[in-house]
């Protein structure tokens, strides 16, 4: 596996408690929606890479015949991903999730 097939984020060490997610938000709640909704996008976006390296990988083991072999191997040549929801805490704790509010008015219209 290639090193930009790896996607990790640095140990984060922090002891997180309420004090934190109250800097960044006004609320505890606006902070999980927040980073639930980041945690899902992240999610999906690992889905798709992870998918799309699968693919190749059974391209790039198909022989002339046809047939695959690509369990063997198969862990060494598609990425590893560290966990959705650490990533989200982690981006949304530096200050790197950005969000807005909908304007209700819209909303019922």
């Amino acid at each position: 596996m290639t090193e930009t097939q790896k996607v990790t984020v640095e140990k984060d060490d922090r002891k997180i408690s309420l004090e934190h997610f109250n800097d960044k938000c006004s609320s505890i709640f606006e902070a999980i929606v927040v980073m639930g909704k980041r945690t899902r996008q992240i999610a999906d976006e690992n889905f798709d890479a992870y998918n799309g390296a699968k693919d190749q990988a059974v391209k790039d083991k198909q022989d002339v015949n046809g047939k695959t072999d690509y369990f063997k191997n198969e862990k060494e040549d598609l990425p590893f991903f560290d966990k959705p929801e650490r990533q989200a805490i982690s981006e949304f704790l530096d200050g790197k999730v950005k969000y807005k509010y909908d304007d209700i008015t819209e909303l019922s219209k």
